[in-house]
């Protein structure tokens, strides 16, 4: 094989190695090895990280809560006839 043949072939696998290394720093993200290495040193280490976290979720419930009642203000009826014939006209 000459030069010709090489130097493609050579600049594709650097091309492609450059994109998947630069695709795997953006990422972020441990590799999976990683995480396992890590759940073998600190078996309990999987199951806090099922549960997830738990205050960032009960204050959105507790957000959610407080905001029903005015979100769905508008969305009731104005008048007492409205009230009345919106009733009917369920049944």
């Amino acid at each position: 094989m000459d030069y010709t043949t090489i130097i493609p072939i050579a600049a594709g696998g650097a091309a492609v190695a450059t994109a998947l290394l630069l695709m795997e720093w953006l990422s972020g993200r441990k590799p999976r090895i990683d995480e396992r290495l890590e759940e073998v040193r600190d078996p309990s280490l999987r199951r806090r990280r099922e549960e997830g976290p738990r205050g960032a979720t009960e204050a959105v419930k507790g957000m959610l809560e407080k905001a029903t009642p005015t979100l769905a203000k508008p969305l009731q009826p104005q008048t007492r006839w409205t009230r009345v014939n919106s009733r009917r006209s369920w049944r």
